[in-house]
């Protein structure tokens, strides 16, 4: 049963309160409030609709401690819908996507409206016509599911994010949620950090991307490439255009990144383009922060160096700030070591 918390006006939080079910029938986790909220952005004063689970999250028995149980923890989730709102006579009208494999493009139609709240014998009528049509509609689904596998749940999630890119209200959540599923952590922050227009800007450069690589049937590693080799492609090209400098945030983030190779963006853009892989590229970017620590520049060493220690990457006994002769030895016992590990 779900009723109504507060009035449903643009720009404030209607909540609905749901009977959480029996532990003993539905060990899963458990959403026992759907809160729909009518908000708008502050980039582009546009309406824009959030469907916000919360509920007592129930852990998983393999993720116990047999001396310290885990206890149930409130938490919540927010959904981002692709589809408009209709709002028409007072009533607002959504589409929830639900597929199965019997009907793909399924889901759930909801009505919002302001209603009188029944009393008497109307109340536990509502009630009771309420519970049956629920039950008769559980009874339904549970007859036709099918647990989906977990490359077509991704395929789903993300088949239906990446048109979202195209859309200046949704791209940012778009962005943020495909970068987390698919592991691109430069993309994420990108959706994080970047202003307006270099969102706009970077999310353009994907679009060729997401409709020549055929995206929306990838795989996770395949997505998370593609959005984080579009991300340092996009970044080194940002950061060469000496008209319009790169942003000090989006500056720090390429640091943060890439280390000392990311202060010089074209050889920067080449190793990417030269790696096929989240992995090649982590080591690509290891093999040039290395290089980096015989420069000549006691600051470009020392910057390499803390930022390949941060990764369990920089040589034992290596001191960036020490005399050159005993810098060549340190370097020169990390090759052995690693020419030894091949």
């Amino acid at each position: 049963m779900l009723r109504e918390r507060k009035p449903v006006w643009a720009g404030t939080t209607t909540v609905w309160r749901a009977a959480p079910r029996r532990r003993d029938l539905d060990p899963s986790p458990r959403w026992d409030v759907a809160q729909i909220d009518l908000s708008r952005t502050a980039e582009e004063g546009k309406p824009v609709l959030a469907l916000v689970l919360e509920g007592i999250v129930v852990p998983r028995a393999e993720e116990e401690s047999p001396s310290a149980p885990a206890a149930p923890v409130r938490q919540k989730e927010h959904l981002v819908l692709a589809s408009e709102p209709f709002a028409s006579g007072g009533r607002v009208r959504l589409f929830l996507p639900a597929p199965q494999k019997m009907s793909p493009r399924g889901g759930y139609a909801l009505e919002i409206a302001r209603v009188d709240p029944p009393e008497g014998n109307e109340l536990a009528e509502a009630l009771a016509s309420g519970r049956t049509a629920l039950e008769r509609s559980s009874a339904h689904a549970r007859g036709v599911a099918s647990a989906p596998t977990a490359d077509e749940s991704f395929r789903f999630e993300s088949g239906t994010a990446l048109p979202a890119l195209e859309s200046p209200t949704l791209r940012r959540p778009a962005l943020a949620f495909l970068a987390t599923v698919a592991r691109a952590p430069l993309a994420g922050d990108l959706a994080l950090d970047a202003g307006p227009e270099a969102l706009a800007s970077y999310a353009a450069s994907l679009v060729p991307v997401v409709r020549g690589e055929g995206l929306d049937e990838a795989t996770s590693p395949t997505l998370g490439w593609a959005l984080e080799r579009s991300a340092f492609v996009w970044l080194a090209g940002a950061a060469l255009d000496e008209k319009r400098p790169l942003e000090p945030e989006l500056s720090a983030i390429l640091l943060a990144r890439a280390g000392e190779l990311g202060r010089f963006p074209e050889l920067l853009r080449d190793a990417v383009l030269e790696c096929d892989g989240l992995e090649a590229l982590e080591r690509r970017l290891v093999q040039e922060n290395r290089i980096f620590l015989e420069d000549a520049d006691a600051g470009a060493r020392l910057r390499a160096f803390d930022w390949l220690g941060a990764r369990g990457a920089a040589p034992d006994g290596f001191d960036p700030l020490g005399a050159l002769p005993e810098r060549r030895v340190a370097l020169d016992r990390m090759r052995a070591s690693l020419e030894a590990a091949k």
